[in-house]
């Protein structure tokens, strides 16, 4: 059975995204594809998560992003099993790759934690999530005051990557996370 889906996602005070969702199941059967707007961004990048494998468990996940000119920035390649699709059911990796795109571009830098003076690090901080960077502390405050587009995608057992959109028009990778 193939599931496509038009989606019509109202996620900016400026206007409508268009996201498109395409799905299918054949069987054990596990393949898609969503793209929609990087909201954060604001200027016409555009994130992209693909699956394809056997069985939604064992799939390979390709994320990536372009610029408005096309060229592609950023790319990560993650397991079902890893980003939780072991129990995914075929018929619902529609629904699952819209949420993954949704919120994978929802993010700016400004709610990252503070990092008091205090602390050498930030894994000990009371903040929910311990992080991991090698940011130094004021680089880390300047980073959250600038409230850059910032990816967060689920890349191991609960842990989250944290990638920023800088100032030369880069994807960098500066932290990792782990709920407490």
């Amino acid at each position: 059975m193939i599931l496509q889906a038009m989606i019509l996602a109202f996620a900016t005070v400026l206007g409508a995204a268009m996201i498109e969702v395409r799905a299918e199941g054949r069987g054990e059967r596990c393949s898609g594809r969503a793209s929609g707007p990087w909201l954060a961004a604001g200027d016409g990048h555009t994130i992209t998560v693909e699956v394809d494998g056997d069985r939604c468990a064992m799939a390979s996940i390709h994320f990536h992003v372009q610029r408005p000119d096309g060229r592609v920035i950023f790319e990560r390649i993650a397991s079902g099993q890893t980003m939780g699709f072991a129990s995914l059911e075929s018929a619902k990796l529609d629904e699952a790759l819209l949420f993954m795109v949704e919120r994978m571009g929802d993010h700016k830098s400004n709610p990252l934690p503070d990092w008091p003076p205090r602390y050498p690090d930030l894994k000990n901080t009371g903040s929910a999530t311990w992080y991991e960077t090698d940011l130094r502390r004021d680089e880390w405050m300047a980073l959250r005051e600038s409230k850059a587009p910032m990816l967060v995608i689920a890349l191991g057992p609960e842990t989250n990557h944290y990638f920023i959109l800088d100032k030369s028009g880069e994807v960098i990778e500066f932290a990792t996370g782990k709920p407490r």
